[in-house]
């Protein structure tokens, strides 16, 4: 996905809302031993790679990021919404560096809904955690972690412990026996 940039000229209050009004997301860019930078980026070109991916995608998603002098990998590590509109008020873009480990939280999805033993019986799939924070270089990031539950019953789980983490790809948390996923009695 490439994103274009540009740099904002001054940070006031006024500027920035100008900017907005001219269908314009303030951002900033930074990373690990760099200084931040003010950029912003056009509104509708935002939008419409956002409503290519999948809900949760966008903490995984490689932007080719192309600024007016250079042209770099990024990753959106936080993105603010207004609470009336829920329109896209600030993004914070994290500049890539590929000899350097980031944290980035990866979406869990599930498959054999239809097929899992458990719902057949009655049962419902309740789905815990919905992300699961790792460290890896970019290189290795994975898009997704996938869990099959068709051969689970009511009652059983899958815990974090029973995801197949890619080699390089290692998760923040000690808590690994913590549920995913459960089928449970309606």
């Amino acid at each position: 996905m490439q994103l274009t940039v540009y740099k904002r000229k001054t940070d006031t209050k006024k500027d920035i809302n100008v900017l907005r009004h001219e269908g314009n997301i303030p951002a900033v860019l930074y990373s690990k031993g760099i200084k931040s930078e003010n950029i912003y980026i056009n509104k509708s070109e935002f939008e419409k790679i956002l409503r290519t991916l999948k809900s949760g995608d966008l903490s995984t998603t490689i932007f080719k990021v192309k600024s007016e002098k250079e042209t770099y990998d990024a990753i959106v590590k936080d993105i603010q919404y207004f609470i009336t509109t829920y329109d896209i008020s600030h993004l914070d873009l994290y500049k890539l560096n590929p000899k350097e480990k980031i944290k980035v939280n990866v979406p869990i999805r599930f498959i054999g809904g239809q097929a899992c033993k458990g719902v057949k019986q009655g049962g419902t799939i309740r789905q815990i955690l919905r992300k699961a924070k790792v460290k890896c270089f970019s290189k290795d990031m994975p898009k997704e972690f996938i869990v099959d539950v068709a051969s689970l019953d009511v009652g059983d789980v899958k815990r974090l412990s029973d995801i197949d983490f890619p080699k390089g790809v290692d998760p923040i948390t000690k808590a690994l026996k913590e549920v995913v996923i459960a089928i449970t009695k309606k």
